[in-house]
């Protein structure tokens, strides 16, 4: 009998040393846990930076908004429209076209200056691009609206 209390004693020692191995376990993936879901919150609530609208009004009356990046350059200003309601839709049309390629017809100004236009669904300009120097540059133009597009902040001057 003693013998058996001594094995029982033994199994019992290994027993409880794995116990504590996997309590040290479980504590550090609650730790790694932890830290995953602060990186999660820190993530979730940082702000993606992107360009916005500026609608202004023209000299004849009409309205037309300017796409600026985040460094403030126009990168897309867009035709003249007879209403703030339909400079906001044009707007809309923007953030809905312009992540489509074949949206972006490329063109060669009279003084072969690169510049695009980007185009509705429905083959209608909704911008024109500044001139650009170089091919180069327009593509640029281009990957600039495709980022900025999607904004959501439009400020009225």
């Amino acid at each position: 009998m003693n013998k058996q209390v001594a094995t029982l004693k033994d199994e019992f020692s290994i027993f409880n040393e794995k116990v504590n191995k996997l309590s040290e376990k479980i504590n550090k993936l609650e730790e790694k846990i932890t830290e995953k879901d602060k990186e999660i919150k820190d993530l979730s609530t940082k702000t993606i930076h992107l360009g916005k609208y500026v609608i202004s009004n023209a000299k004849s009356g009409e309205n037309y908004f300017n796409m600026t990046a985040t460094n403030g350059q126009t990168i897309l200003t867009s035709e003249l429209y007879s209403s703030k309601s339909a400079c906001t839709n044009g707007i809309e049309s923007v953030r809905k076209n312009c992540d489509d390629d074949n949206n972006y017809e490329c063109k060669l100004s009279a003084n072969k200056k690169h510049y695009f236009n980007l185009k509705a669904s429905n083959g209608q300009v909704i911008g024109k691009s500044e001139l650009y120097e170089s091919e180069a540059g327009m593509e640029n133009g281009i990957a600039s609206v495709k980022k900025n597009g999607k904004s959501t902040t439009v400020i009225e001057e």
